[in-house]
């Protein structure tokens, strides 16, 4: 019987030997194709993490030219708050009786001829029309 059944014996595991061939091919292009997928899509992701890391640099040094703008525009706030509240002095003293009363008192005791000649020897403050 093994005589009789040798040869399509045979042939069947020459084509089942050949089937496991082909599939060990396919499969071998499979892992190939694979392999150059995960490649790809390491290749791009590395790219869209430089693209990223270059974006950030270009956004911190928004940033960071942000914050000086701010820190000078608060020292600019600050010097015109000193400037204001320096102003603010002088207009308190300036409102003052006493003030008024010590710009005026060598006036104050001036006769006709001498208030005449005071007033004739001020310097003219008048500023021209622009229009």
């Amino acid at each position: 019987m093994i005589q009789r059944y040798k040869y399509p014996a045979m042939v069947c595991l020459f084509f089942l030997a050949a089937a496991g061939c082909v599939m060990l091919f396919i499969n071998g292009l499979k892992k190939d194709h694979s392999l150059d997928a995960h490649k790809l899509e390491q290749r791009l992701q590395d790219e869209k993490r430089q693209e990223v890391q270059k974006l950030r640099s270009v956004y911190l040094n928004q940033v960071q030219q942000l914050q000086q703008q701010i820190t000078t525009l608060q020292i600019k706030d600050s010097l015109l708050a000193l400037q204001g509240a320096v102003y603010e002095t002088k207009i308190k003293t300036i409102s003052t009786p006493q003030y008024v009363y010590e710009q005026i008192a060598p006036v104050y005791n001036y006769n006709d001829a001498e208030l005449l000649d005071f007033y004739n020897n001020l310097p003219d403050t008048r500023q021209p029309n622009d229009y």
